[in-house]
């Protein structure tokens, strides 16, 4: 293939799989070479105002090896996914101006950078004659079906969620894997090789210099990139070690379904915190898209269709709403999303710099053991339960009336499953400034510690 071919450009994001891929399934209806494009955003190494960069090594690792997963996945098909360190509207851009796409496919992402992304890459298509074609690929419904069930503020969930029950919304079937055999894959050296751009994983570790065994500065945010390929430390005390990749989050879902049933509990083991199977852990696969919801949603029905209907089943239902209620709310609220003030019109302290309580929240030092607990295991493992997030957020906003803006970009800068939507959105929520703004929706944490971690193991386990 020569540069003046034509070819169907597949900019992946949040979407690193190939089952239920709505924009993976419309670019390969037609026999057109494909390519398949990921760029890390060089805004995610960036600093934050409060002296952290915005993703850890932890999250980078996590993200990293699903692009390698889907790398070796698509390479099976004789496809090769391109990859490059950059701002991506840059990036793919430029790849347009070189010639030889015919149309772009994308699905859509709820958050405020990657919906001015998309707009700009759209508008720099279309100037050009290039059809660039926006799919839902992340959520359960799209935008446009349901957005006339939120106001101009929002509304709350239970709202959004009786207008989607009455009106008899459910998702459509998860999309089968498409023929990726009838489509040839589109490299070309001359292009993809230019300057460095869009090189395969292993090409880019090499062009850019890195030595396995070099070892780089902390601080130098090119070299955090290159350590990603670097195992990092597992912590012997972590439950849990999720498998990257596409078939890592699908065997997931079937062996805590099917093989452990644990479906069937999960309402009453949901708020645990110690163990495999008290969460369904599916969210570090729905986090980078190696696991679609609507996938998680068919496999619950099917499961009802075979143990009968439960209240685990329902419940997780329940929270894949939840899971779609913020990411339609973060469309819908754009940059108000990360304002002090969120939806409300109260005025909130703007603190641009981290305070010492603010440290100690983070290190997992502020006395409260319950507390540090969750952040200890946080920084050892990338992942937190549920119950443990609502906890530690409540007691930094709450007791150490810290911004609440600082512990998301915290969570932010570590969890393995942050979804930008679930993480601001709750963390508007916890602090009172979201749809529904009360400002005494406070934990206790010593009560919340005598509830659910009754013996001390937990504290126990992390903390000594």
């Amino acid at each position: 293939m020569n540069a003046t071919d034509s070819c169907h450009l597949i900019w992946l994001r949040n979407d690193l799989r190939i089952h239920d891929q709505p924009a993976l399934f419309a670019a390969a209806q037609k026999q057109v070479p494909l390519e398949f494009v990921y760029v890390l955003d060089e805004r995610l190494i960036g600093s934050t105002a409060w002296g952290f960069n915005r993703s850890g090594r932890r999250r980078l690792s996590w993200m990293m090896a699903n692009v390698q997963e889907l790398h070796r996945q698509l390479a099976s098909f004789g496809h090769t996914l391109y990859v490059a360190l950059g701002h991506p509207v840059d990036l793919i851009t430029k790849r347009l101006a070189a010639g030889g796409v015919s149309q772009v496919f994308l699905n859509d992402e709820p958050g405020f950078e990657e919906q001015k992304d998309a707009d700009q890459l759209r508008s720099f298509a279309a100037a050009r004659g290039i059809p660039c074609s926006l799919f839902s690929g992340g959520d359960l419904f799209d935008f446009s079906q349901v957005s006339h069930f939120l106001d101009h503020q929002g509304q709350g969930f239970t709202p959004f969620r009786q207008k989607l029950e009455r009106t008899g919304f459910v998702p459509h079937e998860p999309l089968q894997l498409p023929d990726l055999s009838r489509c040839s894959s589109s490299y070309t050296e001359s292009i993809h090789g230019r300057d460095g751009f869009l090189v395969d994983c292993k090409q880019w570790q090499a062009q850019m210099g890195f030595k396995p065994e070099q070892k780089v500065p902390a601080h130098n945010d090119r070299g955090l990139v290159f350590e990603l390929y670097q195992d990092l430390p597992v912590d012997s005390r972590g439950d849990f070690t999720p498998q990257p990749g596409e078939r890592g989050g699908l065997e997931r879902l079937h062996d805590y379904f099917f093989v452990g049933r644990s479906l069937q509990t999960y309402k009453e083991t949901r708020n645990g915190m110690i163990g495999s199977t008290f969460s369904t852990r599916f969210s570090p696969w729905l986090a980078v898209g190696s696991l679609s919801a609507r996938s998680i949603w068919a496999e619950s029905l099917r499961f009802e269709a075979t143990y009968g209907r439960n209240e685990g089943s329902e419940w997780l239902r329940f929270e894949l709403l939840w899971r779609e209620y913020f990411r339609h709310l973060s469309r819908l609220w754009g940059r108000r999303l990360f304002m002090p003030e969120g939806a409300s019109t109260a005025h909130f302290p703007r603190t641009e710099r981290a305070s010492a309580p603010f440290e100690q929240w983070c290190t997992g030092k502020t006395g409260h053991l319950f507390i540090d607990a969750h952040m200890n295991e946080l920084s050892s493992t990338g992942w937190m339960s549920n119950r443990g997030r609502q906890v530690v957020a409540s007691y930094l906003v709450h007791h150490l009336h810290g911004d609440w803006r600082a512990g998301a970009a915290w969570f932010e800068h570590q969890l393995i499953d942050y979804d930008v939507a679930s993480n601001y959105g709750n963390w508007t929520y916890l602090a009172g400034v979201g749809t529904d703004p009360r400002p005494n929706r406070v934990f206790n944490p010593d009560l919340q510690a005598d509830r659910y971690d009754p013996s001390g193991s937990y504290r126990r386990k992390w903390t000594s």
